[in-house]
């Protein structure tokens, strides 16, 4: 057996191989109780010294050597595109299809400031959709998305409430918070946001901004705001040019499908359906085909800053991230109500690709 073959093996068996950076001729192994047999580990000695060396000489270039490239297509970018698979989950549970569905995945927020000039608020986010494609983009009848080439210079809604007294300024906000944190947007129509600015007494302005995570998500929304802000200031600003489109991504992504690897990792997932858990089995105070009318809430906590910090040191010092700490722990709580011991959690990836633009929906 070469050592691809038994490699292929021991990821089909859960079994784990690492080294550490500052000794990299210490191979470490972690398996699941009675995979590791006397046998198991005979075969992983003899060919120790070629994991050492694959595990030691690994770069990002010799584990992705084999994958396509991402090649621009600028001819073709508005052009429709596949969604992606979590993109076609978005867009089939807003559609209202399924138990709890007709909600889109969706965040907004509420941002203060001061003396802010709405003419040049405007011509800065216009910069910004024009430069990040998915800002554009629309999500068509048969599943397909599309850059749209020309769109309208974008407006932001505003409403005058400097001269009018608190009670109704803070009606009014909450009658828009109302509105859109809980919006569905046509996705077959531009924009897939909302951008709103009440006018407060004492020069006050109160940015509302409502978006689709079919064309954004958080991390999206942080680089739109900061250069937006950063236009705002000079609208001179020089941004770093984009080579690829989201298009081009999607496109480069999907031929990983056509390669070995793909072929391999699918025949191992495909191995594993049959015994593989499911969602926690949550206590429910309500049968969800029971209810005729149904509101999200998000949940929320924080942390203070030193407590962060603290928990960020004794994770490093235990080599585990604190953000893997803090998910084991909400698991833990899901465990302590879930009727089944096993469950997944599934979460979304980060997959960086340079000079494409960041602005997009995830893989």
């Amino acid at each position: 057996m070469d050592l691809q073959q038994m490699l292929l093996e021991l990821s089909e068996l859960g079994v784990k191989l690492w080294i550490d950076k500052n000794n990299k001729s210490q191979l470490h192994i972690r398996a699941p109780q009675g995979v590791l047999t006397p046998e198991l580990k005979k075969r992983i000695g003899q060919q120790k010294s070629e994991i050492l060396d694959l595990l030691g000489n690994a770069t990002l270039d010799t584990v992705t050597h084999a994958l396509p490239s991402v090649n621009p297509a600028p001819q073709d970018r508005h052009q429709p595109f596949p969604l992606t698979d979590l993109q076609h989950a978005f867009w089939i549970g807003r559609s209202g299809l399924l138990e709890l569905g007709g909600v889109s995945n969706h965040g907004y927020y509420e941002i203060d400031g001061d003396n802010l000039d709405i003419v040049r608020l405007n011509q800065a986010l216009n910069q910004v959709i024009r430069r990040h494609d998915m800002l554009r983009a629309v999500v068509m009848s048969d599943g397909q998305q599309k850059i749209l080439e020309d769109v309208p210079a974008y407006q932001i809604k505003v409403i005058d409430l400097r001269s009018q007294p608190m009670d109704q300024v803070d009606a009014h906000v909450k009658t828009t918070r109302d509105q859109l944190s809980h919006q569905v947007l046509p996705a077959d129509q531009w924009p897939l946001f909302d951008f709103r600015a009440t006018l407060l007494p004492e020069q006050r302005v109160r940015l509302h901004v409502s978006y689709d995570l079919l064309i954004f998500d958080a991390w999206s929304l942080f680089l739109l705001f900061d250069e937006w802000f950063k236009l705002y200031e000079n609208p001179e600003l020089a941004l770093p040019a984009l080579e690829l489109s989201y298009r081009d991504f999607v496109l480069g992504e999907q031929k990983i499908s056509q390669t070995n690897l793909y072929e391999r990792s699918r025949h191992y997932w495909l191995s594993r359906l049959d015994n593989f858990p499911g969602p926690p089995d949550l206590p429910l105070a309500q049968n969800p085909k029971d209810l005729k009318q149904y509101r999200c809430q998000r949940y929320e906590s924080r942390l203070e800053s030193q407590d962060w910090q603290q928990l960020q040191k004794l994770a490093k010092q235990a080599g585990l991230t604190a953000t893997g700490i803090l998910l084991a722990s909400f698991a833990e709580v899901l465990g302590r109500w879930s009727k089944k011991l096993q469950f997944v959690m599934a979460l979304v990836r980060e997959y960086s690709v340079r000079q494409i633009s960041p602005l997009g929906g995830r893989s």
